[in-house]
């Protein structure tokens, strides 16, 4: 058994902090828009 095997070679700490920041910060993008849309009708272009 070798003690390398047990530290992973990616930092999984820095991959989860980047996973739960993009996440709250979609969360909070999607809730701020969201509520922006709740002001005027939404009106979504079908075309450019």
């Amino acid at each position: 058994m070798s003690s390398n095997s047990s530290q992973p070679s990616v930092p999984w700490a820095l991959i989860a902090a980047l996973l739960v920041g993009f996440i709250a910060g979609y969360a909070v993008n999607d809730w701020r828009h969201s509520k922006d849309q709740r002001s005027f009708s939404i009106r979504l272009p079908d075309r450019d």
